[in-house]
């Protein structure tokens, strides 16, 4: 895939499944069970954020797998795109964002 300019956000960045040595970037608080590249379509839309979908794109790690990807325009930093989209994803599927201080020990 050709490099591109901007964010390129995987779904896989996002699922609360993988590690972080299989691609997680987020804690698994805000992190999502196995997203779905239309649920982060859908959240980027109502973040009302500029974006291309790469349908046709392979996750690295995953092999010859097609799943697709976003490429973000003039996003904030990558981790903060990322817990953005998290907490929609989140929001979209009815979840709440469980923090530090209401986890149970």
């Amino acid at each position: 895939m050709k490099r591109e300019k901007g964010n390129v956000v995987w779904p896989q960045y996002l699922d609360s499944t993988r590690t972080r040595s299989l691609g997680r970037r987020l804690p698994k608080e805000l992190a999502v069970e196995r997203p779905r590249l239309d649920e982060v379509v859908k959240a980027a839309e109502r973040l009302k954020l500029s974006f291309e979908v790469r349908m046709d794109a392979a996750y690295p790690r995953q092999g010859l797998e097609k799943n697709g990807c976003l490429v973000l325009h003039e996003a904030p930093s990558k981790t903060e795109l990322l817990r953005m989209l998290g907490k929609e994803i989140r929001g979209l599927r009815g979840l709440s964002v469980i923090t530090a201080a209401h986890k149970e020990t």
